[in-house]
């Protein structure tokens, strides 16, 4: 009869114990999951917003940079002065590294995000991006030549469409990344609420094997 109630008392708190253990995995798994929602958001997302941001402010000062460029050599009758040039071209050549700069950030976390829609728009934007500089930096090429009228030609022929291009997939995907904030944020409510009913789950379990332990 002793060992009888001996076994019942042990099993009750062997009970109990699993119960706990089982209850403190639980809880920590979804913290894990809601910790990994929040990383993604603040080291994934916000680095592409970020990107955005440094590409988008480089590509259009080196698009009022040309703009710049045509006006003073308007001004100065296809005689540009060296000391101008130099000093717009200087700045441009940091801009273009700027604008590449960000590109090849955003393709890490691009592929971080692993989002087939988002990784194909990316994929048109930073191809139109890439030809822009590319113009750009022939454009810097013709004017040290002195081959102005060939710049603005070639410049005007293939820059308007590529910079449409350009600002037509950054707006889709800053709207496709607003859908992944979102989501990634109904995941982290959805890992809090795991959490929350863990926790309540638990100490119910608690308890109920208490109660029944007595």
């Amino acid at each position: 009869m002793k060992r009888s109630m001996k076994t019942k008392i042990l099993a009750c708190f062997f009970l109990l114990d699993l119960v706990m253990v089982i209850g403190i995995t639980l809880i920590v798994m979804n913290f894990r999951t809601a910790v990994a929602a929040a990383d993604t958001m603040s080291e994934t997302y916000l680095m592409v917003e970020r990107d955005f941001g440094t590409a988008n402010t480089n590509l259009q000062n080196l698009v009022k940079r040309f703009f710049i460029v045509e006006t003073m050599n308007y001004m100065y009758n296809n005689e540009f002065p060296a000391e101008s040039r130099d000093a717009i071209v200087s700045v441009g050549e940091g801009e273009c590294a700027a604008l590449e700069e960000a590109i090849t950030d955003l393709a890490i976390h691009v592929k971080t995000i692993n989002d087939p829609e988002f990784t194909a728009e990316y994929e048109v934007m930073s191809t139109a991006a890439l030809e822009f500089l590319s113009l750009y930096k022939g454009l810097e090429a013709d004017f040290y030549a002195d081959k102005y009228d060939v710049a603005l030609s070639d410049y005007f022929a293939g820059s308007h469409e590529v910079i449409s291009a350009y600002e037509e997939n950054v707006s889709i995907m800053t709207e496709q990344l607003e859908a992944l904030v979102k989501a990634n944020d109904a995941r982290l409510v959805r890992a809090e609420r795991q959490v929350q009913n863990a926790i309540v789950i638990g100490i119910v379990l608690v308890l109920a094997v208490s109660i029944f332990s007595v």
